[in-house]
């Protein structure tokens, strides 16, 4: 993203009407009576691709909380194959080693894909194996805060829903790497003291302690997009 980007805050708000309109007319039954407070981050364009040497080891604060499989890929490109096959052949040892997995790659239908994937490709990667969603995010290892990029539409539809979490590397800004987020709740709900088993909105990674309250929540937040960064492409930075 260019450094001379000015935004244009009159559409900003005149689109932020128009969603609470659509959102009113859907039969939600909520008013919106005033905005107290509107928070804008900015945040680093970060394009994913270009290394093949993709493998970033999981920081020890992730990985202190046993919630993420991370494949050593060593330089190959394809750790967002291996994570996708992670949790559809869940090794019973060394989840990490490619020789879990490597046996069933035919399975999925990669073709005229460029690895390391770019996320703008998910879409034609989930028409391609219909029986998958996928659900990815990137992690901010300043703040140790996570924010969604794709989120997808049939989130609730197919067999397989997978959360992906993209690491840095922090030596090495243009290489990335996917993850297999094996338990969401487990990574985001630093947030909280409650020890029991928490479930979390998909499309806001909001946190709730009980699954009926979840449900009732995603009932309006899933006609909203989700809260996730739009990065432009790289030729157009």
């Amino acid at each position: 993203m260019s450094e001379g980007l000015l935004l244009d805050f009159d559409a900003i708000v005149n689109h932020f009407r128009q969603r609470v309109e659509q959102f009113t007319r859907r039969g939600s039954g909520y008013v919106l009576e005033c905005i107290r407070k509107l928070k804008v981050y900015f945040v680093k364009f970060r394009p994913l691709g270009g290394s093949a040497g993709s493998f970033v080891p999981t920081p020890p604060r992730i990985k202190d909380k046993r919630a993420v499989v991370n494949v050593q890929n060593s330089d190959d490109g394809y750790c967002f194959v291996w994570s996708i096959l992670a949790p559809l052949h869940s090794a019973r040892d060394h989840r990490y080693r490619i020789q879990n997995y490597a046996k069933y790659a035919s399975e999925l239908n990669l073709d005229g894909s460029i690895f390391p994937l770019p996320i703008k490709d998910i879409p034609r990667f989930e028409r391609q194996n219909p029986n998958i969603a996928i659900h990815c995010m990137v992690v901010d290892s300043k703040d140790n805060s996570f924010s969604i990029l794709y989120l997808s539409p049939h989130v609730h539809k197919p067999q397989h829903t997978i959360t992906l979490l993209i690491l840095d590397n922090e030596r090495d800004p243009q290489k990335h790497h996917y993850v297999y987020a094996k338990h969401l709740s487990r990574l985001i709900d630093h947030r909280s003291k409650n020890t029991k088993r928490s479930h979390v909105c998909l499309n806001c990674l909001q946190v709730f302690s009980a699954e009926h309250v979840l449900e009732k929540h995603e009932r309006c937040c899933l006609v909203h997009s989700p809260q996730q960064i739009a990065f432009p492409e790289p030729d157009k930075c």
